[in-house]
């Protein structure tokens, strides 16, 4: 906004409107003096003026009837000057083709500020808003949603954004669809969504249709292209298909040879009074195997289970999840010690149940020859949310090697040197994904880990309560 308001004055014939000048310089007007029709135009177009001061008599109805000539001048208004009081028919003549204004009689200055001033206002507020359009129009313009209003016609909108364009580039594959969500709003007087899929670019869009505030027959239409997020949708949809099939196949079709495989090894050393020491490791070898399958399938299935989406919602106290997972593991060493009190999330507690027992059987499993494990659970609250921590004192987990075993089947040492399947900690990783979160484990290799669970405030029911 400039510091002076400016006026433009047609001094034509020169000298006519001088006083008007002398007059309102060094007010709050920035005074231009032109003295020809042509010169006006030019000094219009090239910048916005409050109004112009204009001699009725000599240029008012050539000076209305140009600025009508161009669209972008039509509202510029006009403060027609004369000495002429009975001028009427050529003032109503004037008057009649814009937003104009006179003073008649002799200059008086008092009336001439305070019509100045009515149009500085409205100059200022003209400003003032068309700044308020550039702003919204920018907006609009950058936006990544697609922004369409429509009126009464149903055939166009009113108005569409860059992002709108770039979104429905064949118009005449989606104008159907987007009448009949337009429609039902109208009909509904409640906002409507669809998912649009377009045929020709392969393109899925989410449209969001609701009525614009204090309109009855305005609607406005968001598009958002959601191609890679349905895509993906589909995908683990997919993916959990699979794994439900898996399951079942797992439940059914690889658990009923191993019992087959079990009972005849049974039946066999029951056959035999005294089998030869190679008989017998040979039975102790099919048994052992057998049970090696049988866990790893369990170990599946757990984790195809936990493929399946969770509901979160139900607050869960994580001091009792991890007590309750100390009792099932019931293990006749180690400690556990829970630095209280841990926090309540929204989740899942058989999920979570998992996560805790394959961390804290992790710990029991890779303790240091001849160390009674000692396991600790506690809380760090913070602003993005919380973090719990589970220490222990084992054998460490390398640097290098700190990725890696979250990842399905793999191990660093071998099944002599521990037991497992390399299952677990992918579990677990699953079980924070679901619940908003991830894991991450510090260890210099060699003198304990520390696996950090990153819960989000989002989550974590105890932020929000302060309980």
């Amino acid at each position: 906004m400039p510091d002076r308001v400016p006026i433009l004055i047609l001094d034509d014939p020169p000298g006519a409107l001088s006083g008007f000048r002398e007059q309102l310089c060094g007010e709050r007007y920035r005074v231009e003096l032109l003295h020809s029709l042509g010169e006006a135009r030019r000094a219009l177009l090239r910048q916005p003026y409050a109004c112009v001061l204009s001699n009725l008599e000599t240029n008012g109805s050539a000076l209305a009837k140009m600025l009508q000539a161009h669209p972008e001048l039509r509202e510029v208004p006009i403060l027609f000057v004369t000495d002429d009081p009975v001028a009427s028919e050529a003032l109503e003549q004037s008057c009649q083709l814009g937003p104009y204004d006179f003073i008649s009689g002799p200059l008086d200055a008092t009336l001439l500020r305070r019509k100045l001033r009515m149009f500085s206002l409205l100059f200022q507020q003209r400003h003032a808003i068309d700044r308020q359009k550039s702003l919204l129009e920018a907006v609009l313009t950058s936006s990544h949603e697609g922004v369409a209003v429509w009126g009464e016609d149903a055939a166009l909108p009113e108005y569409v954004n860059e992002r709108w364009r770039h979104l429905f580039a064949n118009p005449q594959e989606s104008t159907p669809t987007l009448q009949s969500l337009r429609q039902q709003v109208l009909e509904g007087h409640q906002p409507a969504e669809q998912d649009l899929e377009q045929s020709e670019s392969g393109r899925i869009v989410h449209l969001n249709a609701r009525l614009l505030p204090g309109e009855n027959e305005r609607v406005l239409i968001l598009a958002r292209e959601v191609t890679a997020e349905r895509l993906e949708k589909r995908r683990l949809q997919t993916r959990q298909e699979e794994l439900e099939q898996f399951a079942h196949v797992a439940s059914h079709d690889l658990r009923t040879p191993l019992r087959h495989i079990s009972a005849f090894a049974d039946i066999l050393a029951g056959e035999l009074e005294s089998p030869s020491p190679v008989v017998q490791e040979a039975l102790t070898m099919i048994g052992e195997g057998v049970n090696r399958m049988r866990g790893l399938i369990d170990c599946l299935l757990a984790y195809a289970e936990v493929e399946r989406v969770v509901e979160r919602g139900t607050p869960v106290s994580l001091t009792e999840v991890v007590r309750q997972a100390w009792r099932v593991i019931n293990s006749p060493y180690g400690k556990l010690q829970i630095e209280e009190p841990l926090p309540r999330v929204e989740g899942d507690p058989i999920r979570l149940g998992q996560l805790f027992q394959n961390l804290i059987e992790n710990a029991l499993k890779f303790a240091r020859p001849g160390v009674e494990p000692q396991i600790q659970v506690g809380a760090v609250s913070g602003p993005a949310g919380t973090v719990i921590r589970v220490r222990d004192n084992g054998i460490g987990i390398p640097v290098q090697h700190r990725q890696r075993i979250f990842q399905v089947f793999q191990r660093l040492h071998t099944r002599q040197e521990y037991s497992g399947n390399g299952i677990g900690l992918a579990i677990c990783q699953r079980v924070m994904t679901q619940h908003g979160g991830q894991i991450e484990v510090l260890s210099d290799g060699h003198s304990g880990a520390t696996f950090q669970l990153h819960f989000p405030r989002r989550y974590d029911v105890s932020q929000r309560t302060g309980t």
